[in-house]
């Protein structure tokens, strides 16, 4: 027996292969550091093949009653005796993963993958926002442990409006597609969440008086983003990046970019914006730090700020001469232009394009334009400084 286990040991690099050939009706090899575990090994081999010509079983009786058990529940639903490997195999992955992760450490690799696919910064920087909030509010799990349940009591509980749980929905969907295609789960959660209809109701705008008021009492670079966003209808990630160099004032138009050049896009400036970006772009290019002699230089940006509290002081600045808005809706400087706009021009691709539509306007009468009279919009693109 001795000379048989020598034959079936081979040299393999520094180690050594093991072959003990068909055992239980499957090829064994093995590759070991040691050639006397080789020969260990070799020698279990030959026993569970003697024993099993001998009709000796090799599983307890505990074993044979659970296997039989699971052989039953095959049978059940139509399934081959051999579909219970693949079980098995899929069970120890769930249960014990070989790249067990937690949810931090998965929402940094997934950034990580974002950003060498060349994923535009803001979508990465907005999605990685929303997961990483995700993972505060789930720390002490792995994240094949984590389940459907857990996901929608997550969602049921951070997220107050159906848009809100639509969107947190689709961004964990992603994100859990990419976990399942690294090999860290199986399957996706947010597939057993039901998917999220949004009654998306009319967009809602601002006033002609509501707009005057917001830019006769806003100042600097607070009266400089609302004057682009409501006179040209970019997107806020957009006007947030914008430059000064952007803005060709004397060409009549600025560059909206979003980082990807099929996106990129110029946008024309009417003249009512032109006249009030001209007072604003006429500041010195150091500032004075409030209650000191500080000079700092002026940053690029149109709009260095935070919008957040940019929002509250735009709602305080309309309450001054018009009727104040209740709360600030997704998008209403987006919903105010592409309203004002299409009534004035009467040209729903030409709208669509300047929003970025790339000329599609079905997105435009779906979501962005609200019904306006011809005297009010005529007085929209009116609105000049005094």
């Amino acid at each position: 027996m001795g000379r048989r286990l020598i034959l079936k040991i081979r040299p393999h690099g520094n180690k050594w292969r093991a072959d003990a050939g068909l055992v239980l009706g499957l090829r064994q090899q093995r590759v070991f550091d040691r050639k006397k575990d080789a020969e260990i090994w070799l020698r279990r081999q030959e026993q569970i093949r003697q024993d099993t010509r001998a009709g000796i079983r090799r599983i307890t009786a505990e074993q044979e009653r659970l296997a039989s058990m699971a052989f039953g529940q095959l049978a059940k639903h139509g399934s081959p005796d051999d579909a219970i490997l693949e079980a098995v195999r899929r069970f120890c992955v769930v249960s014990a993963p070989s790249k067990a992760m937690d949810l931090k450490d998965a929402v940094f690799a997934f950034e990580r993958d974002l950003l060498f696919g060349n994923r535009s910064p803001v979508y990465v920087d907005q999605i990685v926002r929303q997961l990483n909030r995700f993972a505060r509010d789930l720390p002490l799990i792995l994240l094949h442990e984590l389940t459907a349940e857990q996901v929608r009591d997550w969602l049921q509980s951070n997220c107050a409006t159906a848009i809100n749980r639509s969107n947190r929905r689709r961004e964990l969907r992603v994100f859990f597609s990419w976990a399942t295609k690294q090999g860290i789960i199986t399957e996706n959660p947010v597939d057993r969440i039901p998917r999220v209809s949004v009654d998306r109701g009319r967009p809602e705008i601002l006033t002609v008086d509501q707009v005057r008021s917001a830019l006769q009492n806003l100042e600097g670079p607070d009266r400089a983003l609302f004057a682009i966003m409501v006179f040209t209808g970019l997107r806020p990630s957009e006007a947030e990046a914008l430059h000064w160099e952007d803005v060709k004032l004397d060409r009549g138009f600025l560059e909206a970019k979003r980082g990807f050049r099929e996106d990129n896009r110029n946008v024309r400036l009417s003249e009512n914006l032109i006249s009030w970006l001209k007072i604003i772009a006429v500041q010195p290019p150091f500032l004075c730090l409030p209650g000191t002699k500080t000079l700092v230089a002026r940053s690029p940006l149109v709009f260095p700020g935070h919008t957040r509290r940019w929002r509250d002081r735009v709602r305080r600045a309309i309450a001054i001469g018009s009727n104040p808005i209740p709360n600030w809706s997704q998008d209403i400087l987006r919903h105010t232009f592409g309203s004002y706009h299409l009534e004035a021009f009467k040209d729903a691709s030409n709208t669509a394009h300047e929003m970025g539509h790339r000329g599609n306007p079905r997105m435009l009468y779906a979501h962005y334009r609200e019904l306006v009279t011809p005297e009010a919009a005529a007085e929209f693109w009116k609105i000049f400084p005094n």
